[in-house]
């Protein structure tokens, strides 16, 4: 009994996020009448996510933080 209230509630959910998908679709060719205008959009927010200075910032962190912990890796295999 609970199983089966547990599957249809899932497929209740899945049937819902299908329906969002396609609004979705819907407004995005709306919004964008052709191919290449959304390949452009997808790019230019691909170029703004990679040159803004706060995930530069964040690499930079995770760059430092690898590097450090491969050094004591290996000060603690050398020594």
């Amino acid at each position: 009994m609970v199983q089966s209230w547990g599957v249809s509630r899932f497929n209740g959910q899945l049937s819902m996020l299908e329906a969002s998908v396609e609004r979705a679709g819907a407004a995005l060719a709306c919004a964008f009448s052709s191919t290449g205008k959304i390949e452009a959009a997808v790019i230019r927010a691909r170029v703004e996510a990679v040159y803004d200075p706060r995930y530069i910032a964040q690499m930079r962190v995770l760059l430092c933080t690898t590097a450090i912990s491969a050094l004591a890796v290996l000060l603690l295999i050398l020594l």
